[in-house]
């Protein structure tokens, strides 16, 4: 018995993180492959059972994950500059709602021949779209700054408010309340969920600033936070604790007590595991003989769900300020998520339970359209991006950090080839910067404007090169937080100081052939020449064929789209046809 658990969290486990990381190097989004890997790993090869590993503990452990990964969206939503988003949002997340429930409802009375009470439940349960599908999309597709954050808002606040109509509608099916009395719940719920997130973000935020918590406990105290902010508002209205851990998240994110960066990294991290095991756990509920029948009605609703999606977005947008190309693409942009298949499923059981006709078909149902719309938008977005010219242009840039005048010398060369280029320094003023007209950073390195910066030149990689061991690792953990770690490279201060701390393995290491603490040129023994030698200087020059330069070494090739390659450890990719960026060593007169 024991074993088989284990096997079970394993399977979990490395199935849940697996499947993300096939899709990540896939490039599709991850419920694609999760989805199925669970029902993969339940009903079809029996390693996972949920109701054996959980039991009756099954939905509402579901339920608490789902308001962690409601939580981590929240804290990625900023209020500043949202204004001209409200009406959009505003009617995306009411009007849009209640178009899409009733067509979604009217959809599974005439194709899955749900009785009413039922369809209502499966209409309200898909209007929901979430942060754990679009939030990827939007990683994928650069769109325009306002399009791309109306999304954003929508997929996260709309999900708390589907659940909580889901809910209200489910117990006016079941025990037959009256409409009056189902938006006395929907109001109630929100009220309580709204006030109890306000709350405890208070709360939290003072505590950190008033530095009552160790360091080591800021990630432990916010998830405990979280948690109890849940359950506690849950115990006093119906699904309060997924509008709590929403506006707990938002009010944490916008409010300037004490910084969350560290807060809101550790949620991501917590997010991926959770998302991995909650659909791992929910496609293992899969029933397959009811997958099978309501197979091909399941995707004619979505075909419905997918034309209302139109109606909705067109009604919802009218005088909100988005141009018709934006509100056409919000109109194909609609996939369903994680609280879509879980609520689903926590409903089909209680309906199964109260003998409640087409309760088994729900979970079912809306697997397939879960699937459904995550394949349709994943199929679409990028082409439909270009057709309706919403997407940005893909950034392409590089950022150099460091104080070495070769660096202003280099972004200057890649900036006269129209490359997007900038420059952060440490100790220097940027005089020579200004003088060659390279747009510098002046900020502070671990403000919020570096990230801004970065996005708004469009730049994709930064090639870090200081002289001190410390720099290095704080510009490259700094910076792959913002561009990813495969983005971010290192060049070596000298061969024999990078030997010692060659383990830590701070970013990938830039132009192989050359060892820059400030001006050094690594000679055949490998050791290089002395970094503080004052006679030693560099041409960084830009030619079509290196071979005509001696001792020219590669540092960028630039492709036809004028994108930048960097020559790192173990291939100098920037050798090759095209245009090259190299550093020829000149001795001058000391």
């Amino acid at each position: 018995m024991h074993d088989q658990i284990a096997v079970a969290i394993a399977a979990i486990a490395v199935v849940g993180v697996g499947a993300q990381w096939l899709a990540a190097r896939l490039r599709v989004p991850s419920v694609l492959l999760l989805l199925p890997a669970g029902i993969l790993a339940g009903p079809v090869t029996g390693l996972v059972d949920p109701d054996e590993l959980l039991g009756e503990a099954l939905f509402p452990v579901v339920a608490v994950a789902v308001g962690l990964i409601l939580f981590e969206g929240g804290t990625s939503l900023r209020l500043a500059g949202s204004g001209g988003l409200r009406r959009s949002v505003t009617g995306l997340v009411t009007v849009g709602v209640v178009i899409t429930m009733v067509a979604g409802a009217a959809g599974a009375v005439a194709l899955l021949d749900l009785p009413v009470g039922t369809a209502l439940v499966l209409g309200a349960i898909l209007v929901v779209s979430g942060p754990t599908v679009v939030l990827p999309l939007l990683d994928a597709v650069r769109l325009r700054e306002r399009l791309g954050a109306v999304l954003r808002w929508e997929a996260i606040v709309i999900d708390p408010i589907g659940a909580v109509i889901a809910v209200a509608t489910f117990e006016a099916v079941s025990e037959g309340r009256s409409a009056a009395g189902t938006v006395q719940v929907l109001l109630a719920s929100a009220t309580v969920g709204a006030v109890a997130g306000l709350l405890a973000a208070g709360g939290l935020a003072l505590l950190l600033r008033r530095h009552l918590v160790p360091d080591r406990l800021h990630n432990p105290m916010t998830l405990a936070v979280v948690v109890g902010t849940f359950v506690a508002a849950n115990e006093l209205s119906p699904e309060a604790g997924l509008f709590a851990v929403t506006v707990l998240g938002v009010a944490l994110a916008n409010q300037q007590m004490t910084p969350i960066a560290h807060i809101a990294s550790f949620g991501e991290d917590l997010g991926v595991l959770l998302l991995g095991g909650l659909f791992v756990l929910l496609g293992a509920t899969v029933e397959l003989d009811a997958a099978r029948r309501v197979l091909l009605p399941s995707l004619a609703l979505l075909g419905v769900l997918l034309i209302v999606r139109w109606l909705a977005v067109w009604a919802s947008t009218v005088g909100a300020g988005l141009t018709r190309s934006e509100r056409a693409y919000l109109s194909l942009i609609a996939p369903r998520g994680i609280v879509a298949a879980s609520v689903a499923a926590l409903f089909g059981v209680r309906l199964q339970a109260e003998g409640v006709e087409g309760g088994e078909l729900l979970a079912p149902a809306a697997f397939v359209v879960v699937l459904g719309s995550v394949a349709f938008v994943s199929a679409v977005a990028r082409p439909a991006s270009q057709w309706l010219h919403v997407a940005e242009a893909a950034p392409r840039g590089v950022l150099l950090a460091g104080d070495a005048p070769w660096l202003v010398d280099a972004a200057a060369v890649l900036a006269d080839h129209d490359v997007p280029v900038m420059v952060v320094h440490l100790h220097d003023d940027g005089e020579r910067a200004v003088d060659r007209g390279v747009p510098t950073f002046q900020g502070a390195i671990e403000d919020d404007e570096l990230a801004e910066a970065i996005h708004g030149l469009g730049l994709a990689k930064a090639v870090v090169a200081t002289d001190t061991e410390g720099a290095d690792s704080f510009l490259v953990d700094r910076l792959s937080d913002i561009l990813g770690r495969r983005q971010v490279y290192r060049v070596e201060r000298s061969h024999r100081a990078d030997r010692a701390s060659r383990s830590r393995a701070w970013g990938r290491r830039a132009f192989p052939h050359l060892t820059l603490g400030a001006r050094d040129h690594a000679g055949e023994d490998g050791e290089g020449i002395d970094p503080d030698d004052p006679r030693l200087r560099w041409d960084i020059v830009a030619v079509d064929d290196a071979a005509e330069l001696p001792g020219a070494v590669p540092l960028f090739r630039l492709r036809d789209d004028r994108s930048p390659v960097v020559a790192h450890d173990g291939a100098p990719e920037a050798e090759g046809p095209g245009t090259q960026v190299v550093a020829v060593p000149r001795p001058s007169a000391s």
